[in-house]
């Protein structure tokens, strides 16, 4: 059911609203981990908003298959390189599958199409006159693929220059194609000055200044010391640089070049989320080689930091690397996925817990899933539906949807900039504010009239509703059972449905609702059997 809601809430989306939403395709010389994972979720929860927002939003996720730590890995594990990265793909294809991520194109580098693209593009460059043929030098980072300048270095106890991170480096010498950066860099920094893509806005003032001192890039390998790629198209001998290769994804994911880079990327359109430590290639590589081929840059770059656990940086060494499979089928993905939403690395890195995993998901169950067992109660609706509209609203309760109405509109601010962080904490503001409507109003007491009753279910029932449309992206299995507990409609799955639905400050109109009518029998079966409403509170107890 999730997919076809998917393609619903696409169909009704306004087409002069586009968006085309990218994660990095992901390195497969090893496992998905939560970093991944991470990225997944981001993406996917702003892609599947957008869609809320009447966007027609495209969304590319995908596999780095080509490199040197690609060739390095499949021989360690003695298979044909193709061999390996089908196999280490398919995981991803696997995990976003499991986590309800609704990518509408999922890129492969060892696509024949894709390098077709990429040799296209290269063909493009080179005949403006942005790639050139010298002797290149420098230190060379073998796990990020990229020379590294001297400045960016250190000294190990031996007196070798190894990375920050304490990675070793090679020095390399030899003939390579170079893209003239000069030729682009003032056009690239205008680019970051005026139009401040990179969000946080720090990062986009480090980048200028990064830029600024950054000298030509090497774009191709020697097939000496690299043949696991794709093969420059005017010379045979070298392999184009990984980066070059996996940049261009994003335009081959669009059907680059028979769509002549379809009407999404010409209108500049471009959001690209990904972890900060990619934002070089991200940032300045790729709107050069954008602007060099004549072509629109991105919108908008959205850097999120890291997971760490037990203040540590994950790695197998140290035993603490998290199995994002292991983790979903423990936790179900929505519980996983509010907790990434909600408490994840988007500001700053953020230790992962399972323990802190399980509270998140209980005090959720404590607010909204609390909210809605108490309001799907026969002794709160009669027959399950609002049979007549004939109360009048007081100032109390114009004063409470006023409240609901701002802190809505603030949840909106903060999901249209892909703030999952605050979006989540003022909807948590929200069903504490209806929690506290019920008790208030206490619907449930005999001695309430029926038309109060009824006036006090429709504040509640609106409450509930526009929370379900903030909540679908973070918790997409579990809000379906909303929508289908209250009847609301694909079609009214969206923005233009984030209002208390009145005409004017003393009536409302019958056929406004989100809900049509709820159906005792539906009600009363879905509640005995706790299929819908209810969902079980993590045992903290529980040997962790």
């Amino acid at each position: 059911m999730l997919s076809s809601l998917n393609k619903l809430v696409h169909r009704f989306s306004s087409s002069n609203k586009q968006i085309s939403i990218t994660t990095p395709i992901f390195y497969v010389n090893s496992q998905p981990h939560i970093g991944h994972l991470y990225t997944l979720i981001l993406s996917d929860a702003y892609h599947k908003w957008k869609l809320i927002d009447n966007y027609e939003s495209y969304f590319q996720t995908g596999t780095d298959e080509h490199g040197q730590k690609i060739q390095n890995s499949a021989k360690q594990a003695q298979k044909d390189p193709q061999q390996f990265v089908d196999q280490v793909s398919q995981k991803f294809v696997d995990l976003a599958s499991q986590y309800s991520i609704s990518y509408d194109k999922f890129n492969r580098t060892s696509d024949v199409s894709h390098k077709e693209g990429v040799q296209h593009f290269w063909n493009v460059l080179e005949k403006k006159g942005f790639i050139d043929m010298k002797k290149y030098e420098g230190w060379y980072h073998t796990s990020d693929e990229t020379f590294v300048g001297e400045k960016d270095l250190v000294k190990d106890s031996s007196g070798k220059f190894v990375t920050q991170s304490g990675q070793p480096v090679d020095w390399v010498s030899e003939e390579t194609h170079i893209f003239v950066l000069d030729k682009i860099r003032e056009a690239v920094i205008k680019y970051l000055e005026n139009e401040k893509p990179v969000y946080p806005e720090h990062y986009n003032n480090s980048m200028i200044k990064q830029l600024e001192e950054l000298k030509d890039i090497s774009i191709s390998r020697p097939k000496s010391r690299l043949t696991w790629g794709i093969t420059v198209p005017s010379n045979e001998k070298y392999t184009i640089y990984v980066w070059l290769d996996a940049l261009t994804n994003y335009l081959t994911g669009l059907g680059y070049p028979n769509n002549n880079i379809n009407k999404i990327h010409l209108s500049n359109n471009f959001f690209h989320i990904m972890g900060k430590d990619i934002l070089k290639f991200h940032s300045i590589f790729w709107p050069a080689f954008l602007l060099a081929a004549g072509y629109s840059t991105p919108q908008k770059i959205l850097i999120h930091h890291h997971w760490i656990k037990d203040n540590q940086k994950m790695s197998k060494s140290l035993g603490n690397v998290v199995d994002p499979v292991e983790l979903g089928n423990k936790y179900g993905i929505d519980s996983v996925r509010l907790y990434f939403l909600s408490e994840g690395p988007q500001d700053f890195d953020a230790n992962f817990d399972e323990v802190d995993l399980t509270k998140t998901y209980n005090l959720f169950i404590e607010g909204f899933i609390n909210l809605m067992s108490r309001v799907f109660n026969k002794k709160i609706i009669k027959d399950g539906k609002i049979t007549e509209i004939s109360w009048v609203l007081n100032e109390q309760d114009l004063e409470y949807i006023s409240k609901f109405t701002t802190i809505s509109n603030k949840i909106q601010e903060h999901l249209d900039k892909c703030d999952f962080r605050r979006g989540y904490f003022a909807m948590s503001e929200l069903w504490g504010m209806t929690n506290k409507l019920m008790t208030d109003h206490a619907p449930w007491q005999k001695d309430i009239s029926e038309v109060e009753k009824q006036k006090s279910s429709y504040l509640i029932l609106e409450s509930v509703r526009v929370l379900s449309i903030f909540l679908y992206p973070f918790i997409p299995q579990y809000i379906q059972n909303v929508y289908q507990l209250m009847n609301i409609k694909n079609d009214r799955i969206n923005t233009n449905y984030l209002q208390f639905r009145i005409v004017d400050k003393n009536n409302l109109p019958k056929q406004s609702f989100g809900f049509e009518e709820l159906s005792s029998e539906f009600l009363k079966v879905d509640i005995d059997n706790k299929k819908l409403i209810f969902k079980q509170k993590f045992d903290l107890q529980k040997k962790i």
